[in-house]
């Protein structure tokens, strides 16, 4: 099965589990009908889902952030050195199949007390083998967001990378992750990715609902012409922005929605937020250095385009006028939200 047709069978898969009839107009309206939102079924299914994506899934979400590999880990370092001491024992959800914010973007100090954990077996195993290659003390397990395998606080850090962005039951970690950490621990957000838009509508439509509003929105796309082979041209619509209903008079950038709407509920839940932003980071390098870390790291340049980069509308990226031939710019985004428990 091509990716194209994996990615078709998981959006049918999405829209069952969620009991939505979905209408999209060509203005990007969205409504939904006939909901039947089951909190104990969703999770239960969206869990045995999570349990059975394939590590084939996962390639593109890491060849997507190594063009921008520098910028994220100066946003990842920036963030840990102010948040973070550096013998703090840390845990990290939804670690994937190539450990990517361990491997590529963590920094060196933090790595000694750190656990990766994973619903997927299939992912913890490719990510032990994968993560051998550099770090053969890596601790990986599998683990649960929603029953995470850790004592009653036990860690200084529960932490994530594009992890949060997949799941309904919000409420149902964020108790986890209070349970889990140590009085004055913290809790990381990490989004360098468009989240899962199945999720996030569907928590827009039941926020409406439980307001007595219309489950009725604005949504905003991106549209991207692809080659799918010689000849023959098509267009994909990406989801980039949502008309949050705490923000009626203006579209969100997707990202910045869920960031919001994990802010608001960490608040519910007594923690105290000590950031909540779009982190940038701009720099020019040669070309020549970049492409030695690609091919460090197993990758290959196929093309002058950012995808990741230009799905947050940075258009300038990679070749600029103003650049010589032989330098790029890297101009690297990551929502980032970090959240703390009080030491009540």
């Amino acid at each position: 099965m091509g990716l194209e047709e994996t990615y078709l069978k998981q959006y049918e898969h999405y829209k069952r589990i969620y009991s939505i009839k979905e209408i999209e107009s060509l203005d990007g309206s969205k409504s939904f009908e006939d909901m039947n939102i089951d909190d104990k079924e969703i999770i239960e299914l969206e869990t045995d889902n999570m349990q059975n994506f394939t590590v084939e899934s996962q390639k593109g979400f890491v060849e997507q952030r190594i063009w921008a590999i520098e910028g994220l880990r100066k946003i990842v370092e920036k963030t840990f050195n102010e948040f973070v001491e550096k013998n703090a024992s840390c845990a990290e959800f939804g670690s994937g199949a190539f450990g990517t914010l361990y491997n590529f973007l963590l920094p060196k100090q933090f790595k000694k007390n750190w656990k990766q954990f994973d619903i997927n077996p299939e992912f913890v195993e490719h990510n032990k083998k994968f993560t051998n290659r550099y770090n053969k003390k890596a601790k990986i397990k599998e683990g649960d967001m929603y029953n995470m395998p850790l004592g009653d606080s036990s860690v200084d850090v529960i932490c994530g990378l594009s992890s949060w962005d997949s799941i309904w039951g919000y409420q149902k970690t964020i108790n986890e992750v209070k349970r889990c950490l140590v009085p004055g621990g913290i809790f990381i957000h990490l989004q360098d990715l468009l989240p899962a838009e199945a999720p996030l509508l569907l928590t827009e439509a039941k926020k409406r609902q439980d307001r007595g509003i219309s489950p009725d929105f604005l949504c905003g796309f991106h549209k991207e012409k692809r080659n799918y082979f010689p000849g023959f041209y098509g267009t994909e619509d990406w989801l980039i922005t949502m008309a949050s209903i705490e923000k009626q008079d203006k579209l969100l950038r997707l990202g910045k929605y869920l960031t919001n709407h994990l802010e608001d509920i960490f608040k519910q839940n007594e923690f105290r937020i000590l950031r909540s932003s779009e982190e940038t980071y701009n720099t020019v390098i040669k070309r020549k250095t970049h492409m030695k870390e690609l091919r460090n790291l197993g990758f290959c340049y196929d093309g002058p385009e950012n995808v990741f980069l230009r799905a947050y509308g940075h258009n300038d990226c990679w070749n600029s006028n103003d650049l010589d031939k032989k330098s790029i710019r890297l101009i690297s985004s990551m929502d980032v939200l970090v959240a703390q428990k009080q030491n009540n």
